[in-house]
């Protein structure tokens, strides 16, 4: 009896706490957010978060150039002061030097470098190692990861190649070194005697009369070259030939290589027409075009082309225009994502698919995030055109999609390979680098998981 009694209870007092739990879910409402009124995230506006600062070495008038290396762990600001050059690179200060050209990074910035002049001789810097010093020196180039980096430089009347710590040559002339971006290939174009050959790891191939426009895809894939052969110009690429044209150059691969193309030249020497080859399709005639460049996925491919003393651009079948003037196409990665800059009635505009952003009165083209969520470029107010320098503008401004970031003394930015915004300006004398913070809050998450 006292069992069954107990059992009872027991029973009850789940009832109970059933009752409980499902009236807590009907009875209490569920909290609300009031100010989400749409199916979307609420726009907030990018936090900047102070990375590093630097103290500059010389005053802002000085300033001959800023920028960032890939992955934002660096800054740069080359001055000129009494006719000679320096690189600040973050805080460290190289320099002087007669002549200096801008600093190249490897993609993971573990690898910087740049081409100076001292006393009548040419030297490359690769971080913190001088090579040289030659009669003349071409910019070094590097390969993804910074394994591999080399350049071209001329000593005694003869061309060389130097690849890390290696020397190739002497040619009588020479152009590269170039890699592919896994590290798996590198080549060059050399002159020997009157022939041209093309370089590829240890395979040569030619000889040719003249080769020129040497590339790789990023992936290694695809590599090609132009050369020519009784006058007529061909198309190598891999173990296939096209042509023979007129002429021909652009030669140009998307990252994967699964497009390629290049334009060539038709016609007599009093009407000449310009085309652009895609694969297999040919697009034209046009009176002069540049390109063709493609999205890294080959998606999207594109040109600038000029009609009766008018610019345009193509995008794939489709075309824009017409400009005064306009700068190449650019893509984020994915293709979704495409913009260049142009110039009517002497101001700039950024165009980014169909919208357009200006007018400026100076403006750089856009960059891309990977995937194509993030766009920007920067832009100048109150410039005016010096012969040396270009356009020299008061106050200079960043702009990430529709997000305005300054007035700046001096400023540039970057996108990252993981999707990260850095921006680099000066003020009060010193270099600042910012991160752009793009986070939403945990509960923000929650709502709209």
């Amino acid at each position: 009896m006292n069992k069954k009694r107990t059992i009872s209870i027991i029973l009850i007092v789940l009832v109970i706490i059933l009752i409980g739990i499902v009236g807590y879910f009907t009875l209490i409402k569920k909290p609300t957010v009031p100010f989400i009124t749409k199916e979307t995230p609420p726009t907030t506006t990018p936090k900047l978060e102070k990375v590093r600062s630097y103290d500059l070495k010389f005053d802002r008038e000085n300033i001959f150039n800023i920028g960032l290396s890939p992955n934002g762990k660096y800054g740069y600001v080359i001055f000129k002061k009494d006719n000679k050059y320096y690189i600040q690179i973050n805080n460290q200060t190289y320099g002087p030097y007669d002549a200096a050209g801008d600093p190249y990074f490897s993609n993971d910035s573990s690898k910087y470098g740049w081409w100076f002049g001292k006393n009548n001789k040419a030297y490359i810097q690769i971080n913190n190692q001088t090579y040289g010093p030659y009669d003349n020196a071409g910019y070094p180039y590097f390969s993804n990861d910074g394994s591999k980096y080399g350049w071209i430089f001329r000593k005694n009347n003869k061309a060389y190649i130097q690849i890390n710590n290696q020397t190739y040559g002497p040619y009588v002339s020479a152009d590269g070194p170039y890699f592919s971006n896994d590290s798996s290939k590198y080549g060059w174009l050399f002159k020997k005697g009157n022939q041209y050959y093309i370089q590829i790891n240890n395979q040569t191939y030619g000889p040719y009369d003249y080769a020129y426009d040497f590339h790789f895809s990023n992936d290694g894939s695809k590599y090609g070259w132009i050369f020519v052969k009784n006058n007529k110009a061909y198309i190598k690429i891999n173990n296939q030939t096209y042509g023979p044209y007129d002429n021909a150059d652009g030669l140009y691969f998307s990252n994967d290589g699964s497009k390629y193309g290049w334009r060539f030249v038709k016609g007599d020497k009093l009407y000449i027409k310009i085309y652009i080859q895609i694969n297999n399709q040919t697009y034209g005639p046009y009176d002069n075009a540049d390109g063709p460049y493609f999205s890294n996925d080959g998606s999207k491919y594109g040109w600038r082309f000029g009609e009766d003393y008018e610019s345009y651009i193509q995008i794939n079948n489709q075309t824009y225009g017409p400009y005064d003037y306009t700068s190449d196409p650019h893509f984020s990665n994915d293709g979704s994502k495409y913009g260049w800059r142009f110039i009517k009635d002497n101001k700039f505009y950024i165009q980014i698919n169909n919208q357009t952003y200006g007018p400026y009165d100076n403006a750089d083209y856009p960059h891309f995030y990977n995937d194509g969520s993030k766009y920007g470029w920067w832009f100048g107010k109150d410039c005016k055109y010096d012969e040396v320098r270009g356009y020299i503008c008061n106050q200079y401004y960043i702009q990430i999609n529709n997000q305005t970031y300054g007035p700046y003394d001096k400023a540039n930015f970057t996108f990252t390979k993981d999707n990260k915004a850095y921006i680099i300006y000066i003020k009060d004398n010193k270099m600042i680098i910012e991160k752009i913070d793009w986070k939403i809050s945990f509960w923000t998450k929650l709502i709209y998981a």
